[in-house]
């Protein structure tokens, strides 16, 4: 088999790899495990484009199969080319095989509130998610309940570290995992918000104050009904949910909150 055949044979199949890579991350819908949602549209294109370099590359390979069918191999090539050639292939392709045994052997999971020891509990949203945000402060004190959800999680949360004293008495709840501050033990509920891709992804949540607190386990998900009060530290007024409910749940399909910026 000559060198044209064999680089041909290792483009088709790393070209076939990634494809079925890349497909099999948007079928199976884990796309969110890397990136915002919306650059899903963005992944798409790229398989679709990766599609048709196969495609061509089959079409490659063929070609040099049948050419090496019709002639011989030229037997004056020295052996130090053949070798020269050989490391080249390997040092070619070497970062593309690299980046599909990564994907393919370590397995995609969501982050957990282990990582919140090494990047820390934001209580605080940044500046870039600050421009995203669209909700006004009216629309959660004009009604006595308030539901966190997804769609609500960002601003409701900033809210009520904006401005604690208005919704002092408000009925809250809330869906997230336990974090349980290894210095404070104090308990609080977060999600993992994420504005571009899982690098920039940042754990924000609410403290809870709950009787039950010592049955409460890091990590598992609860959802947790209570009501606002505030707690002053270093002058600072900070929110604390008094639970009067609390259910642990499964741990949902979607973990993440995806924030829409501008």
């Amino acid at each position: 088999m000559t060198y044209h055949v064999k680089d041909n044979c290792v483009k088709t199949l790393i070209l076939l790899c990634m494809v079925s890579l890349l497909s099999w991350i948007i079928i199976m819908n884990q796309v969110i495990f890397y990136v915002h949602p919306r650059f899903t549209i963005l992944l798409q294109i790229s398989d679709i484009i990766l599609f048709i370099m196969l495609l061509a590359q089959c079409m490659h390979l063929q070609n040099s199969l049948n050419q090496n069918i019709l002639r011989q191999e030229d037997s004056n090539i020295k052996s130090y080319h053949v070798e020269k050639e050989k490391y080249k292939l390997f040092f070619y392709y070497v970062t593309f095989i690299f980046s599909l045994a990564v994907a393919l052997f370590i397995p995609s999971t969501s982050l957990d509130s282990k990582l919140i020891e090494n990047k820390g509990l934001n209580n605080t949203i940044s500046d870039k998610v600050k421009s995203g945000m669209s909700v006004p402060i009216d629309n959660f004190q004009d009604t006595k309940f308030i539901k966190i959800s997804d769609k609500n999680y960002v601003d409701m949360i900033q809210n009520l570290y904006c401005h604690p004293a208005d919704y002092v008495g408000k009925n809250v709840e809330i869906t997230g995992f336990a974090y349980i501050d290894p210095t404070t033990q104090r308990v609080s509920i977060a999600r993992y918000v994420i504005s571009c891709c899982i690098v920039d992804a940042s754990a924000v949540g609410l403290a809870i104050d709950s009787d039950d607190k010592n049955n409460i386990v890091a990590g598992h998900w609860y959802e947790i009904q209570g009501t606002i009060h505030t707690l002053v530290c270093k002058k600072d007024a900070s929110p604390v949910l008094k639970v009067t409910w609390s259910n642990e749940i499964k741990k949902p399909l979607f973990t993440y909150i995806f924030v829409q910026t501008t």
